[in-house]
């Protein structure tokens, strides 16, 4: 919690790919990638279109206008398993993940403190899974998430996400940030939505202001990075 709060305010590029895997076909079938610049200030998370410096609140969902996401591939749901008020953890024993040694630990909050958006539809989900610290250095390996007590009105049958984490140097300090994350939503009608995002290209956030005087001209703001 201490280094969560002392985190200084930093930027990395995030790369989405995102799928759907319709009932009936054996495969996932590519709908798009996104690029992103996503920015973590006194905070909480701004999400801006790559090369665009208008950073907002509002999730790529929101930004695209169609698709599945939940706030947390980035910093949040490490938030809302050492910073919630209402999880309970518990340790499950010492395990390998990725040929490395590490602690297993089970949580769950009961609470409704997952925020989901699926398409025009949001809502609050309870939360539970595991996470996996680095018994040496007590960093954070991975965390899974799964939704439970999912409002009706969202027709979900289940969200689950994994995130892994790696040591990177921000302004000088070393900070542990999202390397990679797997999203996956499921309909009430089977159908699977699959968001794989990569995080690259990390460093400190800094804003810099200029005054000029006179008529100044219109703000060009870039189109959506997408593929």
């Amino acid at each position: 919690m201490a280094d969560l709060g002392s985190v200084p305010n930093y930027l990395c590029v995030d790369s989405i790919e995102r799928s759907l895997w319709i009932p009936g076909v054996r495969q996932f079938r590519r709908l798009d990638r996104l690029h992103l610049e996503i920015a973590h200030i006194e905070g909480a998370d701004r999400f801006s279109w790559l090369g665009n410096s208008a950073f907002q609140s509002k999730a790529p969902t929101s930004m695209v206008g169609y698709g599945a996401s939940f706030r947390g591939d980035f910093a949040d749901n490490r938030a809302l398993v050492f910073k919630n008020d209402w999880t309970k953890i518990s340790y499950a024993g010492r395990v390998t993940i990725e040929g490395r040694p590490a602690l297993r630990y089970e949580y769950d909050v009961h609470r409704g403190a997952l925020a989901v958006r699926n398409a025009d539809q949001s809502g609050f989900a309870a939360a539970r899974g595991a996470f996996w610290i680095d018994p040496e250095t007590l960093d954070v390996l991975h965390i899974d998430i799964e939704a439970y007590d999912i409002p009706a009105s969202l027709a979900i049958r289940s969200i689950v996400d994994s995130t892994m984490y790696w040591p990177v140097l921000v302004g000088g300090r070393r900070v542990l940030l999202a390397r990679r994350s797997e999203f996956l939503l499921t309909e009430a009608d089977g159908t699977m939505k699959r968001n794989t995002s990569m995080f690259s290209n990390c460093r400190e956030y800094s804003a810099e202001s200029t005054v000029t005087f006179g008529s100044s001209p219109g703000t060009l703001v870039s189109p959506p990075t997408m593929e």
